[in-house]
């Protein structure tokens, strides 16, 4: 499972990135920390995934592969027609979906 501070990096990378789109370290600073989080993230959603039945990890990997590529392909797809409205929007996007995910990570967590 991620520690609350994994899934807090991804909404405090996108946000930090909306403000730092002059500067070139803090570009670099602010995808490594959202590169960070999604490895983080995928790391553990694969093992909580594989924990359901053991004895089908390999197809169970499979398919959270590949709805997590499609969900991808579809999130680039999104964002390639909203990149229009400006740099700034998309990355306030990117972080209002992440904060939304966590939230709800966090009410189901609590109703389990």
């Amino acid at each position: 499972m991620s520690s609350p501070q994994d899934s807090q990096s991804l909404p405090r990378a996108a946000f930090v990135l909306t403000f730092s789109l002059d500067s070139p370290i803090g570009i670099a600073a602010a995808l490594a920390l959202f590169d960070a989080g999604c490895f983080a993230a995928q790391v553990a959603n694969q093992a909580s995934i594989i924990a359901i039945a053991p004895s089908q990890s390999g197809a169970l990997s499979a398919a959270y592969l590949t709805l997590y590529y499609a969900a991808g392909a579809l999130g680039t797809a999104a964002a390639g027609t909203i990149v229009t409205s400006g740099w700034p929007t998309v990355t306030l996007l990117a972080t209002a979906v992440v904060a939304a995910a966590v939230i709800a990570t966090r009410i189901s967590r609590v109703h389990t």
